[in-house]
């Protein structure tokens, strides 16, 4: 075979063994599984893998405005447990709820108070899954936190302080108040003329009486002077005419 057809074979050859490879790759891309979003138990041998066998997750003192809700989402399993305390030893309420493949604890309260939550979770097969923490306040979505974890199990730890929020007052309630004050002014004000107006007739009344027992007073003295001169004059008379 010359040379020049040699060079023309191999080259044919080579195309061939190139498309073939590509053709084969293509293939092993498409019948790759997707991932799905539930989390799904993986059984791993503990030397094959580089992941945590238990997660751990210390989240820092969050402030809350109640009414607080508290939700944490994981993979579906038995084996947790769940411990809350307060600092002033309010009330709360847990719950917990499955709903397979996945479970969720949830806690609340309507309290101000410092409250420290711990939760243990345990698997028997190693998990791939994301923790989901939804904390509520005033009845609203405040904040979502996020873990992807790969392990047998996770603790949770979180402190997260609970008080009453801050409220300020709107024009009505400006309005009001300043008609309710003025309300209050226009009676004490009232109150302190009729006070006024009712001493001083009590003064009128006594001066009055005063008054007229004075007049009667002087006008039972001038009878009396009267009465004394004319006595005096009869008698004077009387003397007179004896002499």
């Amino acid at each position: 075979m010359k040379p020049k057809a040699k060079l023309v074979l191999f080259a044919i050859l080579f195309a061939s063994l190139l498309l073939a490879s590509t053709i084969n790759l293509i293939h092993a891309q498409d019948t790759t599984p997707q991932d799905t979003s539930t989390p799904q138990p993986i059984d791993v041998p503990a030397e094959a893998s580089t992941a945590q066998e238990i997660f751990s997750m210390h989240i820092p003192n969050y402030a809350l405005n109640t009414p607080v809700r508290l939700n944490i989402l994981y993979f579906y399993t038995q084996n947790y447990s769940l411990n809350v305390h307060s600092l002033e030893q309010t009330s709360h309420e847990e719950t917990h709820s499955e709903n397979p493949p996945q479970a969720s604890v949830t806690f609340s309260s309507d309290a101000s108070d410092v409250y420290d939550l711990h939760l243990q979770v345990r698997y028997d097969v190693w998990v791939n899954q994301t923790v989901r923490i939804t904390l509520y306040e005033k009845n609203e979505t405040g904040k979502i936190i996020e873990f992807d974890i790969y392990s047998k199990g996770f603790n949770l730890d979180m402190s997260f302080t609970t008080s009453e929020p801050v409220t300020y007052p709107s024009t009505e309630d400006i309005v009001n108040a300043w008609w309710i004050r003025g309300q209050n002014m226009f009676s004490q004000f009232s109150m302190d003329q009729q006070q006024t107006l009712d001493k001083m007739t009590s003064a009128n009344v006594v001066a009055v009486t005063a008054g007229v027992i004075a007049i009667g007073v002087v006008a039972l003295i001038l009878i009396v002077v009267i009465a004394v001169v004319r006595r005096l004059g009869r008698l004077e008379g009387a003397y007179r005419r004896s002499l």
